[in-house]
């Protein structure tokens, strides 16, 4: 195995190439959760691997609790299934607790307030839900609840955490939460190991081949932890040594070979990209601080044959979208007619008129 056989099956495995899957919570189930930092470019994450979704197909899921927002794993936003979700909040809730434990000490945030915080969230949803942030930190501070150093946003992780909230319908581009308990499916029993088992098949079907390393990353867990996850689920797959790294996969997950070249827009902070400590071999170092800023910021990228060769950028419009496309190197012919055609799609998606723009390198 060689890289770019790990593109072409990562590819395939993400469900960027030859999707397998039609529905939102369907494609969540497979690939277990997707960071969603940037709520609208999260919606396309989706849409870009279900070619027939819209915009509207995703809110859909997301109002509807087939897919739901949240914080998880390492902590950031993600995006998971509704029949994920009970057993990830169970495995991250201890490791996230002692993630932010210094902070939340320094901010005063004990047991008792957070347990007091997580009381009238539930009576300030039980009354208006679903609320916006802004909306639900105003009535939090009516409440008695300082907001100083960005407490709240704390109180809301643990709630959160809790299976308390999650989130809700849009209002606009905003985001809402929403009481979470009576969504949840109940878990008759929790057994770690397997749940950590459970979360490394998920990665390595959706993200692999991958490496020991990467799933560190990307799942929060602690290297011990993830070791004993892969070393359950070692008999049902595959390994592949690269120089000084493993690389570990599922053999039905192996695509066949692609002769044709594929273009693609994806998101910022896309799991193709973020899901991975090492990117060296989708990434040209040089073009690397392009793609991703030195404060961990993932730019939305302009993905060819499986490597980021430039950046995109869209201004919506009420009815149209403008697309700049900026490539790291000057692109042929046919890679700027694939260019528009992915531009369409994104166009597309959001129910607009494109407008595009190729920018000079």
């Amino acid at each position: 195995m060689n890289y770019t056989e790990i593109i072409h099956a990562r590819l395939h495995n993400h469900q960027i190439v030859n999707p397998d899957f039609s529905t939102p919570n369907a494609l969540l189930g497979w690939i277990g959760a997707m960071q969603a930092q940037d709520y609208e470019m999260a919606k396309w994450a989706v849409g870009v691997r279900l070619p027939e979704a819209t915009r509207e197909d995703i809110e859909e899921a997301i109002e509807n609790s087939h897919i739901i927002r949240t914080h998880l794993l390492r902590p950031t936003w993600h995006l998971i299934s509704a029949e994920h979700l009970p057993w990830l909040l169970e495995l991250s809730r201890p490791r996230v607790k002692v993630a932010v434990r210094s902070r939340q000490k320094q901010l005063g945030l004990t047991d008792e307030v957070v347990s007091r915080s997580n009381r009238t969230i539930k009576e300030i949803l039980a009354d208006s839900q679903p609320l916006t942030r802004s909306e639900l930190l105003e009535q939090l501070e009516e409440a008695g609840f300082e907001n100083k150093d960005n407490r709240i946003s704390h109180l809301l992780l643990r709630a959160e955490l809790d299976g308390i909230i999650g989130s809700g319908p849009s209002k606009d581009t905003q985001y809402t939460y929403r009481l979470m308990e009576d969504r949840l499916t109940q878990i008759s029993s929790f057994n770690k190991g397997e749940a950590r088992r459970k979360l490394a098949q998920l990665y390595f079907q959706s993200h692999g081949p991958a490496t020991l390393e990467d799933f560190v990353w990307w799942s929060g867990l602690t290297k011990t932890s993830s070791k004993k996850a892969v070393k359950m689920l070692e008999p049902e797959l595959i390994s592949e040594e690269i120089g000084d790294r493993t690389y570990w996969f599922f053999e039905t997950s192996l695509p066949p070979e692609q002769s044709t070249p594929s273009m693609y827009l994806l998101p910022a902070y896309d799991e193709y990209v973020v899901s991975y400590r090492n990117r060296e071999m989708i990434i040209n170092g040089e073009h690397e601080a392009k793609s991703i800023s030195a404060n961990g910021i993932f730019r939305p990228v302009i993905v060819v044959n499986g490597k980021v060769k430039g950046i995109w950028k869209r201004k919506v419009k009420s009815d149209s979208v403008k697309v700049k496309l900026r490539f790291f190197e000057n692109p042929g012919s046919e890679t700027k007619t694939l260019a528009a055609e992915q531009a369409e799609r994104f166009a597309g998606f959001l129910g607009k008129e494109l407008e595009l723009a190729v920018l000079d390198n």
